[in-house]
Order: C-alpha cells, then sequence, then structure tokens
C-alpha cells in the first residue's frame, strides 16, 4: 500500500522544483521533529515560497489538491514553529541576566 509522501512523490515525479520544494519542506518536518526550530522554519519557509508559485501554475486536479493540502499543513507548522522560537528566545533572555549577574556582599 502507498503512503501519501510516496504518492506525493509518485504525482510530482515529472515536475524536478515541485519535487525539489517537498524535499526541502520534508527535511524542515524533520528538523522540526528533532526540536531544531530555527532550521526547521526556515526549511519550511524556503519550501513554501517554492510551492505557492508552483500551485497557482498547476492545474486543477488531485495533484493540486494535495499540494495545497501540504502547503496548508506546512503553514500552520510554521506559525507553530515561530511561536515556539519566540518563546524559547524569551526564555533564553529572561535566564541570561540571572547566570551572568553577581552579588557584591
Amino acid at each position: 500500500m502507498i503512503n501519501d509522501e510516496q504518492m506525493t512523490h509518485q504525482m510530482c515525479r515529472t515536475s524536478p522544483s515541485l519535487q525539489s520544494a517537498l524535499e526541502i519542506g520534508r527535511k524542515g518536518e524533520l528538523y522540526a521533529f528533532e526540536k531544531s526550530h530555527k532550521i526547521a522554519l526556515e526549511n519550511l519557509a524556503v519550501s513554501l515560497g517554492l510551492l505557492i508559485p508552483l500551485i497557482q501554475q498547476e492545474p486543477p486536479g488531485p495533484r493540486r489538491d494535495m499540494l495545497h493540502f501540504i502547503t496548508s499543513k506546512w503553514m500552520v507548522e510554521a506559525e507553530r514553529l515561530k511561536k515556539d522560537i519566540e518563546k524559547e528566545d524569551l526564555d533564553n533572555a529572561t535566564e541570561v541576566p540571572s547566570q551572568h549577574s553577581c552579588c557584591i556582599q
């Protein structure tokens, strides 16, 4: 039985630019899974930047629907990653002074 990723690969095999954009997005998903949020966000942003114009050129049909679904999913993931990065940055900003402060007695 073919999974979604294999089906996507088969549907896009005639378009190297689609394959490249999807591969970059998949790498972003893997980085997100590994909690490398900034690298994940960068990969997803690059992928979305490539995919969105390609989808606009795509004729109506199952491949366009599938690409729209993937793009929507990655947009949601990118927004989540942005929030996680902001939270990490805020947490790090509040930790730094306490680690480097000194107390005169």
